[in-house]
Formats: C-alpha cells, structure tokens, sequence
C-alpha cells in the first residue's frame, strides 16, 4: 500500500497560520455533527454487468439524484462534520463493482454529484467544505474490467487493488468537514494501530471520482467481515472531536438479513434474528465497547419485526405468501402507532447486559411525523404519494432496519442528558428520509458538540 502523500504547501500554510494564532484544540469551538446511514444497494442494478454492458442499461440518473438530494436535504442547519455511512455500496453483486465505479459510471458520478451540491450550499454560506475520499470496503479489485498499468486499463497509474481479500461487504463511508475547523485542529482521526492523531486530510486524502474503484482502508480504520454473506460487516473510524468528546468510536454495520419469509415465521425469535445478535455482540467485542465508551454505530442492522408472533396476534392481517412475499393491510400509520412493541431486537440484544448498552432516541408515538418503517420501500415510485406515506413492496414485512444506536455515555457528552425522555433537546434532529431512490430510507441524527467550558 502506498504511503499518504506528503501535505500540500496550501495544507501546510492553512495550518501553520492557523497554529501560530490558535490553539491546537480550542476548548471554546462549538460543533454541529451529522450521522447519516443509507443502504444504497437499490440504486444499482440488481443484474450482472459485463464491463462492455452499455451504460444505458444500468445508469440511472433518476435514482441517484433522489438520493443525493435526500442525503443534501438532511441538513437543516450546514454541520461542521459529516459521517456518511453507506452499506451495498456498488450494489448487491461484487462482480458489478467495478463495472460501476469507473470513472464517469454510476458510483463515480453519484458522489461527484452529492460532492459538488454540498459544498455549493457551503460556499453560499461562506464556507469551505473538504470532502474525504471515498473509504471503500471490498475485496473486488479491477481485474473483473482491465488491470491497472496496463494497455488496456483506462485507470492510469497508481490503483492499489486487493484482488484476493475475498471480503466483499461493499461497506463504505465518506467524511465532510468544514475547513475552518480543520485548520485549527479541532477534527483530528486516530490512527487505531499507533493510537495518532492525524489531519483526516492526509490520512483520507481529497475525494476524486476516479479513484472510487479499489478498496482504500487507511490505518486509521478497520474493517471486518461478520458473516458468510459476502456483504455483512462492519467499518470503524476513531475521531477526536475538541475536548469534550476527546475520543468518539464511529462504527458503519451491515448485519445479516431474512431472505427467506417462511423460516422468519417459524419461530420467534427468528434464526436470522438470533444470528443478528450474535454478530452485533462480536461487534462490540472487536470495538471493545464498554458502558463507559464513546460509540456509535450507524447503519443496516436488519432488525425486522417478529414475524411469527404478528401471524399469531393477526392471522388475519397478516400472511406469509411464499418465502419472497408477505402479505398485509397494514397501513403505514398502524405500523408506527400498533405494532412497534414487535421490533424487538434491539431489546434483545441489551438484555445481553446488566443496563442496556445501545440506546436510541425516546420515539414518541403520538408524534405528528409518523416514524415510519426505514425498509422495504416500493424503489418504482419516485415521489411520494400524495398522502405522504411511503409505500412498501410485499417482498418483505416492513421493519425499522436502519438504526443510529450509542452508548448513554455518548449521548451524554452530546448534550443528550436522557436519551429516553421526551421532548428531545432543541439541538436534535433524529429523521428519515423518503424517497431515497433505494428500498431503504436515509436515516440521520445532527447534534450540537458544546466545547465550551
């Protein structure tokens, strides 16, 4: 792997002008954070591509522009620093990763896209936005379209590829930070094998679109397959953030899905369930999070409702049709106000733990904006209807899968006192995003980092 190149001399004079006249992490900076999840995974074909497919056939630029402007439209406020956490990154094949992350191909173009909208809205405000590059888990390497070096590759020099990892999740994340912030050193990314502090700048480098096509793990993040599935894992990044929050554990996961709607009902809870507990135990493990930790993962937990007790408590409202259509009569509304007591895994989990260990936002259920399911939205209507409720293809019973979950020690020292008491703090905003151009909505939380002393 090749070492991070050396600071540019704009870097170096932002950041020597910036220290002779401030401190390096200035208790007084204030900040706004942004945590965003979405599984993109139905942005993309869910055919195989060959490399000499026809772009046509699988570009589809309706799709990408509804979920950047859904990821753009998460911002109420303009935050300091963006999370952006993103699972099935390329889609659900590997071998059509690198068919659409060339340059000028659908990857490519949807983040040049969300790129260039966000830092036009910051440069309306007068501010100066850095995007990372792309952070990009996947064993795929170019070899599937043309090596690079080599006549045929249209990539140039310099493409790392790990063409024998054999760990594709398509995991992926993308950093934005208000270059102010970063002059003055008041976002710092620890490198998690020597535990340094480093300018995420360097250690990610800028995004370019035409490097979105191999895997780039810097040491500053770890990556790790949870499952046979090739797309289950999960991505850990570590961040000083000023000195209230000195050190704060960011996790992206993808945990294991239900394929198959029979063997969900069969039990309760359901195998796939169990395996899902299993796995995000392993995650707390390998991140060694304690009550005590600043932690918070963000992402696809595929936590789904317990099918086999609502067949029981509505055999009438609800049947399984074959293992790939369930049908109900549900509307959306009932969801939210009848049938959250069967999302139950996250209950589950905890009860692995003397207190809860993961927590997420008191939900109220009388609130006027229903919360509702994250999963499986209907991708063939671009809009929503004009009752503004999303629609759900029967594939599978609609489930809240996307979660934003940390420790109440994190919620603490983001000014969350009581993460499960209502009303929640004016400086909160925890919603999803529908459309999103994918079968999953965009879920975020933005929080206020108070430094002050």
């Amino acid at each position: 792997r090749s070492p991070p190149s050396p600071p540019s001399s704009a870097v170096k004079s932002r950041q020597a002008q910036a220290s002779s006249c401030i401190p390096l992490l200035l208790p007084g900076v204030s900040m706004r954070l942004l945590f965003i999840t979405s599984n993109v995974g139905g942005l993309y074909p869910s055919e195989l591509l060959s490399s000499d497919a026809p772009k046509s056939r699988y570009d589809d630029a309706t799709s990408m522009e509804t979920w950047v402007d859904g990821i753009v439209g998460c911002m109420n406020e303009l935050p300091d620093i963006i999370f952006l956490n993103m699972q099935e990154m390329g889609g659900k094949h590997r071998e059509n990763v690198a068919v659409l992350s060339l340059p000028d191909q659908m990857l490519s173009q949807s983040l040049s896209m969300l790129c260039s909208k966000l830092k036009s809205r910051y440069s309306s405000h007068r501010r100066r936005l850095w995007a990372s590059r792309l952070v990009f888990c996947t064993g795929i390497g170019l070899s599937e379209v043309s090596r690079p070096g080599t006549a045929a590759s249209s990539h140039g020099e310099g493409h790392e590829v790990d063409e024998g990892a054999g760990s594709f999740t398509g995991l992926a994340c993308m950093f934005f930070a208000d270059e102010e912030k970063l002059d003055i050193g008041a976002i710092k990314l620890i490198d998690l094998r020597t535990e340094q502090e480093e300018d995420p700048r360097q250690v990610l480098q800028t995004f370019n679109a035409d490097l979105c096509t191999f895997t780039f793990l810097p040491p500053a993040c770890q990556h790790e397959k949870l499952h046979e599935s090739s797309r289950k894992g999960f991505l850990l990044s570590r961040w000083k953030l000023g000195e209230r929050l000195p050190l704060l554990d960011v996790a992206n996961v993808h945990l294991i899905h239900d394929n198959n709607n029979l063997d969900s009902a069969a039990t309760s809870p359901s195998r796939a369930a169990s395996e899902r507990k299993d796995m995000l135990l392993h995650v707390i493990k390998a991140a060694r999070v304690s009550h005590g930790s600043s932690f918070i993962c963000c992402g696809d937990f595929n936590f789904r409702m317990d099918l086999h007790a609502l067949i029981q408590d509505f055999p009438q409202r609800v049947k399984v049709v074959s293992k790939n259509q369930v049908w109900h009569d549900f509307h959306p509304d009932e969801m939210w106000k009848n049938l959250r007591p069967y999302d139950r895994e996250l209950l589950a989990f905890n009860s692995s733990f003397s207190s809860p260990l993961l927590l997420e936002f008191a939900l109220d259920p009388h609130q006027e904006v229903p919360w509702f399911p994250s999963y499986v939205l209907d991708t063939s209507s671009k809009a929503l209807p004009s009752d503004k409720r999303p629609r759900y293809h029967d594939k599978r019973f609609p489930a809240w899968c996307d979660r934003i979950l940390a420790t109440a020690n994190t919620w603490r020292q983001l000014g969350v006192s009581n993460v499960r008491s209502l009303p929640w703090p004016s400086s909160v905003s925890y919603s999803l995003a529908t459309p999103s151009g994918s079968d999953h909505a965009i879920l975020s939380l933005a929080v206020d980092l108070d430094n002050r002393p």
